[in-house]
């Protein structure tokens, strides 16, 4: 609770709204790029929140959500080619026996349905992540992969951005006399999401 509160000061506080206005579009490919690539932070938390600074007006929805998505293919690449190429780092994080049943579960649906498998773990939290590393391993022509790559993280970027736009216009005109509310629910809302995704992604993991 203690630590919510502080996220909540964080969040209002002007030296924060100050670093949102500074924050460029290189900083939201950064992001996408770096830290939620090497953290375990789920994209579509992510996507909220910018989608939510979209809808007050930090970004512009259209270009930020245009980003998000060079920047997923852009990691989508690189951990293909590292894949691809065999990379130390990428074989020691695939052979890991607790991401052994993950690792088995994308590469049996690559095999059944290219399109539809890469399509759809875009959907699955931290399962997109996947994607690159078994198409890559297993020899799938790289046009072919980032063809429905592409498709997949498209969709996933705007599913969840605009919900993050619309929930935030929704919040404004609800909470027009009350901002300071307005930002305390959607924090509220974030945390339990986060903690629902992360559990959904280890239910996942145990069953295959």
């Amino acid at each position: 609770m203690r630590s919510m509160q502080h996220l909540i000061s964080l969040i209002h506080a002007p030296s924060f709204t100050e670093y949102l206005e500074h924050f460029t579009y290189i900083g939201v490919f950064v992001w996408f790029t770096v830290f939620d690539f090497i953290a375990p932070f789920p994209d579509e938390i992510s996507l909220l929140t910018v989608g939510y600074l979209a809808s007050l007006a930090y970004f512009d929805p259209f270009l930020v959500g245009a980003v998000a998505v060079l920047s997923f293919l852009a990691t989508d690449a690189i951990s293909f080619f590292l894949a691809r190429a065999g990379s130390t780092a990428i074989k020691r994080r695939m052979k890991k026996p607790e991401r052994h049943s993950i690792r088995a579960y994308v590469a049996r649906n690559l095999e059944k349905n290219l399109p539809g498998t890469i399509i759809t773990i875009c959907f699955i939290p931290r399962m997109r992540l996947w994607g690159p590393l078994v198409a890559g391993s297993s020899g799938i022509a790289y046009k072919k992969f980032i063809a429905f790559d592409a498709i997949g993280v498209a969709l996933f970027t705007i599913l969840y951005e605009s919900l993050g736009y619309f929930f935030g216009v929704s919040l404004s005109a609800i909470f027009a006399e009350l901002k300071s509310m307005q930002t305390a629910i959607f924090v509220s809302i974030l945390l339990v999401l986060g903690l629902i995704l992360i559990f959904i992604s280890n239910k996942v993991a145990e069953k295959e």
